[in-house]
């Protein structure tokens, strides 16, 4: 690990691969607690990936964007990704913070990088490896536009798409199939506000003891 732990960056990965965090591989019994039916395709028979609650809260480091974003846009697209880190705060039992902002980037769990190539709307991943009884994410990529018709109102997909991808960063491997859901993937079906059915797939997840253990790790840059 770099610092407290390495810094990270989001990927959107559907798959999911899981073994127990205690070092022994294992499925949750879906008999004595089924998933979430909206998402028993993406956790059914792989088990499960998570943090250890000790890890809590998640240290997130949002650098500048690019020189080529100028203002107003500048300030939307950063007021929504980091109003987003707060998205899925008092899910967990007992666990009121799971993100915050940090500034020292040596100390994220979590780096955001930019970038410029994702297409005509904002989209982001993580980036995942998987070996053993631990799932390293390498990180989190959000691409940007430089200009959404300057309407403030075009950039609340920013803060979708943040709240989105730190869905997959705690631990939901795969989307939702309801188009009213924040992990339905597609730019046009995301909500600002996560559902009853997100928020039972987190609690789901933390309810799991089997599981396969995240850690960061460095981030290579694909390109």
């Amino acid at each position: 690990m770099v610092g407290r732990k390495a810094a990270a960056v989001l990927v959107c990965s559907a798959l999911l691969f899981g073994c127990s965090g205690n070092g022994g591989v294992g499925d949750p019994d879906p008999n004595a607690d089924p998933p979430p039916d909206n998402y028993d395709i993406e956790f059914g028979g792989s088990g499960v990936v998570r943090w250890r609650t000790s890890d809590f809260p998640l240290l997130v480091y949002i650098p500048a964007l690019p020189a080529e974003v100028v203002e107003p846009e500048r300030t939307w697209i950063t007021s929504n990704v980091t109003a987003a880190v707060d998205a899925w705060d008092s899910i967990i039992p007992d666990i009121a913070d799971v993100a915050d902002i940090t500034t020292d980037q040596a100390q994220a769990d979590l780096e955001i990088h930019w970038r410029p190539d994702f297409g005509t709307s904002p989209f982001g991943r993580v980036i995942w490896t998987f070996g053993g009884s631990t799932a390293l994410m390498h990180g989190m990529e959000l691409g940007y536009k430089k200009e959404l018709h300057g309407i403030e109102a075009n950039y609340a997909d920013y803060y979708d798409n943040m709240s989105h991808e730190l869905g997959h960063v705690l631990g939901i491997m795969g989307h939702s199939g309801v188009d009213t859901d924040l992990m339905c993937p597609g730019g046009n079906s995301f909500t600002r506000t996560l559902t009853g059915r997100d928020e039972e797939a987190l609690r789901w997840l933390y309810r799991q003891s089997s599981f396969m253990r995240i850690e960061t790790a460095p981030y290579n840059d694909p390109d």
